[in-house]
């Protein structure tokens, strides 16, 4: 499992290598409709999955399979315990959760 957490920034971008594959992971804050989106590309730069709106425990790979995207699931998890929709303010309170 690799918990990764998460930065109050509205859009920013991070490398991470899962299961020996580099990845670039952007996430963005929609402000228009208040939520964040997950866009993740290769090493390439080849985009794997865009503006996926991040969900609480819902997996953000479940409808990607096979498109390159590591072959593990990725939550969006409260690490505060509360039940709260991720919003701008409570972002620090969430991580992203690869689990194979």
């Amino acid at each position: 499992m690799i918990q990764i957490p998460l930065k109050k920034y509205p859009d920013y971008s991070f490398k991470i290598t899962i299961d020996g594959d580099l990845y670039v992971f952007n996430i963005r804050w929609n402000d228009a409709y208040e939520f964040w989106a997950l866009t993740i590309q290769d090493k390439n730069n080849v985009e794997l999955m865009t503006n996926v709106r991040m969900v609480i425990n819902s997996n953000l790979f479940h409808e990607k399979r096979g498109l390159g995207l590591p072959g593990g699931d990725l939550f969006l998890v409260n690490t505060q315990s509360t039940k709260l929709e991720a919003g701008f303010d409570n972002i620090l309170d969430y991580a992203l959760v690869y689990s194979e």
